[in-house]
């Protein structure tokens, strides 16, 4: 929609196919200048005809971000008959309710069209709904009716999935993200069990009695090795924050959900950043024979080929920082 002040405003599910995020971007508009060129815009171009996409079968279009948190929340609730109609109506649904009291996941049912043969998940996920790229609905409609109603289906729910969760309220803090003294101390463990892995790889490798991989140079084995055993690092803290981190916590949320975010996500803020690589390989290059020049010649040590021991929320040292 073209608006006042040279500014349009665009739906948050068309979003992602343009790429465009609301940090200030700018677009440009192209005028077809004669009929041919308005109806192959108006027919081609059209975005609820592109809302599958034909390179990998992903959805262009779909539920993001508060309306899948939303979705998935209001899939655990129940609601009074008047509450149910208020949510309905929000997302322009006018079937007054019959039930005196409705689930979640039923409500949600409201949004696929009268007499579909559809059946609704147990969890209102990303994926299982009408998410962007992999929303298993978007498809579901689409083949079972036409794109109108799917596009019709995705906007409302949005507006369900946006409206219940401006109801109830939904906060994350720096605090949510803070992990237990006890996960930092398992981290560390875990740090320096994979630096006494390195030294010995590093020690076999002086001593020359690292076998070469096939194909590969002693030189290229131990690179691989160690980079083996450094990324292992994140992956273990990651398990180590997954048992430890509270299930019902609003960050837990939106990761169970799809809406955003990741355990590795809170693993690097809390834990550990993890070993940094650039084409594959640890930071080799900067200075002769070192990477950066708080560091000795001919140091192969994790720290100084790129390893993040800090935590984004503990902040970084400044040759941490500059790997990052």
């Amino acid at each position: 929609k073209v608006l006042p002040g040279r500014t349009f405003r665009l739906h948050p599910a068309a979003a992602a196919p343009y790429n465009a995020d609301y940090d200030g971007d700018e677009m440009n508009i192209h005028s077809p200048q004669n009929e041919e060129a308005l109806a192959e815009a108006k027919i081609l171009l059209e975005i609820n005809n592109n809302i599958i996409s034909s390179k990998n079968n992903t959805n262009l279009v779909g539920t993001v971000a508060d309306a899948v948190t939303g979705g998935y929340l209001l899939g655990k609730d129940k609601f009074e008959k008047s509450e149910a109609d208020q949510l309905l109506f929000a997302a322009t649904i006018v079937s007054p309710e019959k039930k005196k009291e409705i689930s979640g996941i039923e409500l949600y049912s409201r949004l696929i069209p009268k007499g579909s043969i559809i059946k609704m998940p147990s969890v209102l996920s990303s994926s299982k709904t009408f998410g962007a790229e992999d929303g298993e609905l978007v498809k579901q409609v689409d083949k079972e009716f036409d794109r109108t109603t799917t596009v019709d289906c995705i906007n409302k729910a949005f507006a369900l999935g946006t409206a219940y969760l401006s109801r109830i309220g939904y906060t994350m803090s720096l605090h949510d993200l803070k992990v237990s003294d006890k996960v930092k101390e398992l981290t560390n463990d875990v740090i320096k069990e994979a630096e006494k892995k390195t030294i010995g790889i590093l020690e076999d490798y002086k001593l020359g009695n690292l076998e070469a991989a096939p194909g590969k140079t002693q030189e290229e084995t131990r690179e691989t090795k160690i980079m083996q055993v450094l990324n292992g690092v994140r992956t273990d803290a990651s398990e180590i924050v997954k048992t430890h981190f509270p299930a019902e916590g609003n960050v837990s949320k939106m990761i169970k959900s799809g809406s955003g975010g990741s355990m590795l996500n809170v693993t690097q803020m809390g834990c550990c950043v993890g070993q940094q690589s650039l084409w594959g390989k640890r930071i080799l290059f900067g200075f002769t024979d070192r990477t950066l020049s708080f560091f000795k010649k001919g140091d192969l040590s994790p720290e100084s080929r790129g390893f993040i021991k800090s935590s984004f929320s503990d902040g970084l040292k400044p040759t941490e920082f500059f790997f990052g």
